[in-house]
């Protein structure tokens, strides 16, 4: 079985040969033609097949990382209940520390900052974040009327859709 770019080569072979008969075409060239557009349709569908076998695995792949990322979750909420009842109870029996053979617990006591908006902190506690970024879809606009951008900004591209 050729590959698709062996088919491309052939086909634009028997092109050729068309064109160097002045576009005379004999029964054996017909018949090469159809054997290879046959092919060529064979091969554009099994490319297909495949592209659609891909677009399958991807999505279970993403729906396999929701549910890790889900259980992960899940797991972080556990650890952080289970901490907190560790922190109830020993504050509770004011126990600053709980020793075991290899491990030990201690409780300590830290000071977080309480989440306000911006402008409830002092001045002297506030920095100021510039964050620049490319607007990609206007320089793309404008390369298209500017062949300078276009040359040093931009690259062609090529994709396909499959309906």
């Amino acid at each position: 079985m050729s590959s698709l770019f062996e088919l491309d080569k052939s086909f634009v072979e028997i092109e050729n040969k068309i064109i160097e008969a002045g576009g005379e075409v004999t029964p054996e060239l017909e018949k090469e033609y159809d054997e290879v557009c046959t092919a060529l349709v064979k091969k554009e569908g099994g490319y297909i097949a495949v592209n659609d076998m891909f677009n399958s695995k991807i999505e279970f792949g993403k729906n396999l990382i929701k549910t890790y990322q889900a259980k992960v979750k899940s797991l972080e909420n556990q650890q952080e209940r289970l901490k907190q009842r560790l922190i109830e109870h020993m504050r509770t029996l004011n126990i600053d520390e709980i020793e075991f053979e290899l491990r030990k617990i201690k409780l300590t006591n830290n000071r977080k900052v309480i989440d306000f908006p911006v402008t409830q902190y002092p001045e002297q506690y506030i920095k100021t974040k510039i964050i620049k970024t490319v607007d990609k879809i206007k320089l793309k606009k404008d390369a298209k009327i500017n062949e300078d951008l276009k040359q040093e900004f931009t690259k062609p591209t090529w994709s396909i859709k499959i309906y």
